[in-house]
């Protein structure tokens, strides 16, 4: 990151291993502006239940890991944006789309949203 000057505008505030070691940025965020960024999937500990993978899921561990979600909500209500009426708002929810299950063809995503 320091070969090609994005540490100016970025600060890294975590680092993790792969399974062969090698040490990788896990985390970071823009010095500036209200840009975040992981390399990893924070929700997995609440959310995946595959008994092939390892995931934590005491209490302690969603705990930790709900930090993620408050925090990028807690600035997403910093928006002031908003729809112009509630039929505009209504069509634009994700919920007017339908769900696929991928989790039992060996995918990595337990629900894929197709736009």
């Amino acid at each position: 990151m320091k070969k090609y000057g994005l540490d100016k505008n970025w600060t890294f505030t975590s680092h993790s291993y792969d399974q062969n070691g090698v040490k990788f940025i896990a985390s970071f965020e823009h010095r500036r502006y209200p840009f975040y960024g992981t390399q990893f999937h924070p929700e997995k500990v609440m959310y995946e239940w595959k008994r092939s993978e390892y995931f934590v899921h005491t209490a302690n561990a969603v705990k930790v890991n709900r930090y993620f979600p408050d925090f990028f909500v807690s600035k997403c209500r910093k928006n002031c944006h908003s729809y112009a009426n509630e039929v505009d708002e209504n069509e634009s929810l994700i919920y007017n789309y339908q769900t696929y299950f991928t989790g039992i063809n060996g995918s990595y995503y337990t629900q894929c949203y197709f736009f």
